[in-house]
C-alpha cells in the first residue's frame, strides 16, 4: 500500500494517506486565505460516483497500476452483479457494497482522469463521464467574493451554488473563523447530545479555540457525567478538573474541549505540512504558516504558567504538547 499511497498522493488523499483528510482541510483554509480577487475555489460533486464508475475502466486501472491484484478483482468485477431487492436487478457499475477493497478500486478507477485533469482547465473534469461519473451542479459549490469571478464559474457550471469563503465548509470542518466556526461546533455539540459523537476530527482540522460556544462541549460533557453519576458537577468544580484528566494521572480520561482544542490543531497542523505543501505545490510553507497556527500557540502558552513548547521535531505528536497541560491542571 505504501508505494500506492506515493502515487495518489496529493491527488487523492482518502484512501492510503495517513493524515490526508486533515491536510485537504488544512491546504483549503490555506488556499483561501491567499484567495486573489479574481481566483475561486470550486468543489465538484459526482452523482452517485462510488457505485457509478465503469467497471471496465476499473479494471483497466487495476491492470495498470497494481497488476498484482488483478487476478482477484478480475474474477469479482468482470461479469454483472445481482442485487436483490423485491426483484433481481442487474448491477454493472462501481463496486459492490463492502467491498473492503472499494476504496482503492475507485482511487485506482480515478487516477490517470485526475492526472490528465489537473494539467488542463479545471472544467475537464466533465469528461469524467468516460468512466462513468456524471457531474451534480446542483451539489457543487462556488467558493469566492468577486461576482464577477462566480458568474465567470457560473457560465462552466450553471446550477452551482455560491458560497462566501468566510462560510466555506470541506469536509465537514469550517475554512472561516467567523459564523461558520460558530455553526459547526454548535451542530456537534447538538450531535454530541443526541448519540455522543467524538469531536476530535473538528478540533484537528479547525482553530475551534477562537470560538466561545467550545466551553458549551465541555459543559455537556460535564452536564452527562453529572447525570449518569448522580451528582452535581459543574466545568469549574476541582471533581471535573480531576474527571478530565487520563486515566494514567488519577482522572477518568473525559478531555476537556477547551483544553484540548489548541494541541489538536498545533499538531495537525504540523503533521499535515508536508502534504500541505504537496497539495498546494510550495515546499516553502512550514506548519507556522498555516492560518492561525501561530494564534493557536499563543493561547496554548497562555493556558497555564510555567510550560513551555515542546521542541520543532516534537509537534506533530499531540502527547507533546498535551502532557504540560496535564501537568499543570494535575497540579491544581
Amino acid at each position: 500500500m505504501g508505494d500506492l499511497s506515493e502515487l495518489f498522493s496529493p491527488r487523492q488523499l482518502g484512501c492510503g494517506i495517513k493524515g490526508g483528510i486533515q491536510a485537504a482541510v488544512h491546504a483549503g483554509r490555506e488556499f483561501l486565505h491567499h484567495l486573489a480577487p479574481d481566483d475561486a475555489m470550486v468543489k465538484l460533486d459526482f452523482r452517485n460516483a462510488f457505485n457509478s464508475f465503469r467497471r471496465d475502466c476499473m479494471l483497466d486501472a487495476v491492470s495498470d497500476l497494481c497488476p498484482s491484484l488483478y487476478p482477484l478483482v478480475f474474477s469479482a468485477y468482470s461479469s454483472s452483479s445481482s442485487l436483490f431487492w423485491e426483484e433481481d436487478i442487474i448491477h454493472s457499475q462501481g463496486v459492490q457494497q463492502r467491498d473492503p477493497l472499494g476504496p482503492l478500486l475507485f482511487s485506482l478507477t480515478l487516477h490517470q482522469f485526475l492526472v490528465d485533469s489537473l494539467r488542463s482547465d479545471i472544467f475537464i473534469i466533465r469528461k469524467a463521464e468516460r468512466i462513468g461519473l456524471h457531474l451534480n451542479p446542483v451539489k457543487s459549490e462556488i467558493i469566492s467574493d468577486n461576482p464577477s469571478i462566480v458568474n465567470s464559474v457560473t457560465s462552466s457550471l450553471p446550477g452551482a451554488t455560491n458560497t462566501s469563503a468566510e462560510s466555506a465548509v470541506l469536509l465537514g470542518s469550517p475554512l472561516g473563523v467567523g459564523d461558520c466556526l460558530y455553526t459547526a461546533i454548535n451542530e456537534k455539540i447538538s450531535t454530541l447530545s443526541r448519540v455522543g459523537e467524538r469531536s476530535m476530527f473538528l478540533l484537528r482540522t479547525a482553530p475551534s479555540v477562537l470560538s466561545s460556544s467550545l466551553s458549551d462541549i465541555d459543559s455537556l460533557l460535564c452536564t452527562t457525567l453529572s447525570s449518569l453519576l448522580n451528582v452535581p458537577l459543574c466545568v469549574s468544580d476541582p471533581a471535573w478538573i480531576q474527571a478530565s484528566l487520563p486515566v494514567r494521572r488519577g482522572g477518568l480520561g473525559f478531555w476537556s474541549a477547551v483544553q484540548l482544542a489548541t494541541s489538536c490543531y498545533i499538531t495537525s497542523a504540523a503533521a499535515s505540512s508536508s502534504l500541505v505543501s504537496l497539495i498546494l505545490h510550495d515546499d516553502s510553507r512550514s506548519p507556522h504558516s498555516l492560518p492561525l497556527v501561530t494564534k493557536a500557540k499563543e493561547l496554548w502558552s497562555c493556558a497555564s504558567e510555567d510550560i513551555s513548547p515542546p521542541p520543532v521535531e516534537s509537534e506533530p505528536t499531540q502527547k507533546a504538547w498535551d502532557n504540560p497541560q496535564i501537568s499543570a491542571s494535575f497540579a491544581k
